[in-house]
This record gives structure tokens, C-alpha cells and sequence, in this order.
């Protein structure tokens, strides 16, 4: 995997993780005492239907797939999926041959392609009512977006103009939020059609999220965290240096990746308020990405490298409420996508992509939690 491909394969998580490799089928435990947290480390890595009680969470078994790239949960146990289709003849891209990656519903008796085709489907993302799906037809690093029912196959093309790869989210109400090359913000229906949110003062775009009227991005090469109320048209900077932006389900807190130095080499996780205010320090490190809120809102789970404290990589999951942090221990070998959470939040998702015979595949890790 290199050039173009490389960095549409890795956009959702740019930094990478060089973690550990952990090895054996045996569940073990281990606690490490910090200032301001407990970190619990759990190792279980085959489906065993042992139970780990660790205090906070029990997590009961962690599934591997292989050559699969976890998108999206369709219920507990049907997910969204891409990976090669070999139904297809290879292609020549960048001097190699490459099958197209499609995707798939996985669930327990096997896998079913969605729409088959000779172009590379990912990056997708499930509506709020689970009977639409968002995702990107791309070509090295240039993508177009689709809206599909899931129920006829049906799928509406949002335009012909190019979105970031990473780009693209479903609001709470049901409707895509996207930003073009250019910086203008729509919103698609589930039919594909699009209105003209606004348009940014940049080009220079990245994390569009919608929560109720407002609109944030993170915007310039400053990246700073901006809001864009789309009833009373105003703009207004909140955060300076924000990395990601994730909002809580209840619309009442933004999980924040901040700059935490003035010589970028530590980001912080926070809290904050939905004007930006820091309530709550949940982590610091050399990289954190993938942040994701459990649908009840109580939990917060990142993947974090921390060139401090002795090395803290790896995957984990911040309670809320008590203040403790559990660490996950999965190969997290390189850059990951967002993590997901299964709609009950008893499953999490977390892909990765690791070194294979040819070059990289990927894998993904499914999660289960007592």
C-alpha cells in the first residue's frame, strides 16, 4: 500500500499506533495507578465465554476479522463491512494489482455484498434509523459520496463535485452534512436531495458535525474549532488548535482532541461545553483519534499514543461517571478508523490495517462487553 492509496486507506486516522503486539488466548488483568485515573488493562482475545470482572466494564470475548475494514453497525449483530472483491479481475493501480474493496452485511451466517461493482466502495456510515447508507465511490484519494436504501438498493449520487474522504456524517434528525473541496457545507436528504448550508471562509475544512442549528468545523491552518449557527447566520470561533470534534448524544457536551503545548507534541482529549469551554480532562498523548461516545453517553472510548508514561498506547474506554479508564488490549498496530459503538453499547468496533503477505491488509476488532 502506498502513494495516493495509502492515504485514502488511512484517512480517517492519520497518526499511527505502534503498539505492542499482544500474544496467548488467556484473559489477564493488570492495573496501573496514574495521578489522575485508574487504567485497567484487559487481555482476552479468544471467544472463550469466560467473563473478566474488572470493576467498571466486563468485557466477555474480542472476534477478529481478517481482511475486513469495520464501517458501520446495522444492529448487534449485522455490520457493515468493506474488503476485496475477488469476483472481479484484479486492476493496475500504482504498477500493482489490486482487487476493488466492496461492501458488505456481515453477520452471524456469512457475508452479503451490498452493490457490487468495479469501483472501490468504503468509508461508510449508517443513518440514525438504520434504513440508509452513507458512503464514498473513491479512486486513490478522490471520492464522491452515495446515499443507498438499504431496503431497495436504490442509491442517489450527491453531485458530481468531489468530498473529502473523510468527510460526511449523518445529523441526529436524519439528513448528511458534508463540506465540498471548496468549503461550501450541504445538507443531503435521504433521496439525495442537496440544499446550501453556507460557505466557509476557507477551503481548508475538516470535521463538519451538526448538532441541532449549529454547525462546527474545524477550519484554517491553524485548525481551529469554529461554530456556524445556521438560523441566526453567525459565525464565531471557539477553540484554537482543535484536532477532532466528536458531540455527545445528548447534544450537551463535544468530546475535543486539543493541542495541549505550544510545540504540538501533545494533544489532550477534554469535555467541553457546546461553546467550547473545557469541563473534564480525559487524557493526554502524543496521538488520540477515533473518539466515539457510547449511545447512552456514559462512556468514551479514543485510541491513544503517549510517548510519556512509559509508553501508554493502545485502545481505551473512559467511564464518565467515575473518572476510571479501561485499556483494551488489541493490536493496534498502525492508524485506525473511528471507533464504534454497537446501538445497545454493549459491542465496540475498531479497525486497523496491518502488514500481510502483499503489502497491508486490514483487520477488525469486535469488542463484547458484559
Amino acid at each position: 500500500m502506498k502513494g495516493a492509496w495509502r492515504k485514502a486507506a488511512v484517512a480517517v486516522g492519520t497518526a499511527m499506533l505502534a503498539a505492542s503486539v499482544l500474544s496467548g488466548c488467556n484473559a489477564s488483568k493488570s492495573v496501573i495507578e496514574k495521578p489522575d485515573k485508574t487504567i485497567t488493562v484487559i487481555d482476552k482475545r479468544e471467544k472463550t465465554g469466560e467473563e473478566l470482572q474488572t470493576g467498571e466494564i466486563e468485557v466477555s470475548h474480542i472476534e477478529t476479522l481478517e481482511g475486513a475494514r469495520g464501517m458501520d453497525w446495522l444492529g448487534e449483530d449485522r455490520l457493515i463491512i468493506d474488503r476485496e472483491n475477488r469476483n472481479f479481475e484484479p486492476q493496475s493501480v500504482e504498477g500493482e494489482l489490486r482487487y476493488v474493496r466492496n461492501l458488505y452485511i456481515k453477520n452471524m451466517s456469512g457475508e452479503t455484498p451490498i452493490l457490487e461493482e468495479k469501483r472501490n466502495q468504503g468509508f461508510a456510515e449508517v443513518s440514525p434509523d438504520g434504513k440508509y447508507l452513507f458512503f464514498k465511490r473513491y479512486v486513490e484519494a478522490t471520492s464522491t459520496g452515495v446515499i443507498m436504501n438499504l431496503e431497495t438498493k436504490e442509491a442517489a449520487k450527491l453531485g458530481d463535485d468531489i468530498i473529502p474522504i473523510s468527510e460526511g456524517r449523518w445529523t441526529p434528525e436524519g439528513r448528511l452534512i458534508f463540506p465540498d473541496m471548496r468549503g461550501t457545507i450541504y445538507l443531503a436528504d435521504p433521496d439525495g436531495k442537496l440544499t446550501r448550508l453556507f460557505k466557509a471562509e476557507t477551503y481548508v475544512l475538516s470535521h463538519v458535525v451538526k448538532q441541532g442549528s449549529v454547525v462546527y468545523y474545524i477550519m484554517g491552518d491553524n485548525s481551529d474549532l469554529y461554530a456556524y449557527d445556521v438560523e441566526t447566520r453567525e459565525e464565531k470561533k471557539l477553540v484554537n488548535g482543535a484536532f477532532r470534534i466528536e458531540p455527545s448524544p445528548d447534544g450537551k457536551h463535544l468530546a475535543l482532541v486539543l493541542k495541549a503545548d505550544q510545540s504540538d507534541t501533545e494533544k489532550s482529549l477534554v469535555v467541553a461545553d457546546p461553546q467550547g469551554n473545557t469541563t473534564k480532562v480525559v487524557a493526554t498523548g502524543t496521538e488520540i483519534y477515533g473518539t466515539a461516545w457510547s449511545p447512552d453517553g456514559n462512556s468514551l472510548a479514543y485510541n491513544l499514543v503517549s510517548e510519556r508514561e512509559g509508553g501508554l498506547k493502545g485502545l481505551f474506554v473512559a467511564d464518565m461517571t467515575t473518572g476510571k479508564t479501561t485499556q483494551i488490549a488489541v493490536d493496534l498496530q498502525y492508524a485506525t478508523d473511528k471507533l464504534r459503538w454497537s446501538p445497545s453499547g454493549k459491542k465496540l468496533m475498531s479497525s486497523t490495517f496491518v502488514p500481510g503477505e502483499n503489502g497491508y491488509t486490514f483487520r477488525t476488532y469486535i469488542i463484547s462487553f458484559k
